[in-house]
C-alpha cells in the first residue's frame, strides 16, 4: 500500500508478479476490511475493500510456493488488526 492505495500482489512460479488494485485510496481514520484473495480454480487474484470488488486480475501460472517473503500493511497509514490467512478462497 502507498499513500493508503490497497494493492495484493505475488510471484508465479516463474517469476512473474502479478498485482491487483490500485484504483483509488481507502479513507482515512475510518475501518477497512480489505481481502487478497488468490483462487487458483479461476486463476484470478482480487482485491476487495469492504466486502466489495475493487479489482481483479487475471493470472497466468501458479502461484509461487516454498520459501519465501510474505509482507502485509507495508506502506499503510494506520493500524492493523485481525490478519488471517487460508487455505481456500474466501470472499
Amino acid at each position: 500500500m502507498t499513500a493508503n492505495v490497497p494493492t495484493i500482489s505475488f510471484s508465479t512460479e516463474g517469476g512473474k508478479t502479478y498485482e491487483a488494485g490500485g484504483n483509488g485510496t481507502i479513507p482515512m481514520d475510518e475501518w477497512t476490511h480489505l481481502a487478497g484473495v488468490w483462487d487458483p480454480s479461476v486463476n484470478s487474484l482480487a482485491l476487495y475493500v469492504n466486502g466489495q470488488s475493487y479489482q481483479a486480475q487475471l493470472v497466468v501460472g501458479s502461484c509461487a510456493m516454498g520459501p519465501g517473503v510474505t509482507r502485509i500493511g507495508v506502506g499503510i497509514q494506520g493500524l492493523m488488526d485481525e490478519v488471517r490467512f487460508w487455505s481456500v478462497p474466501r470472499k
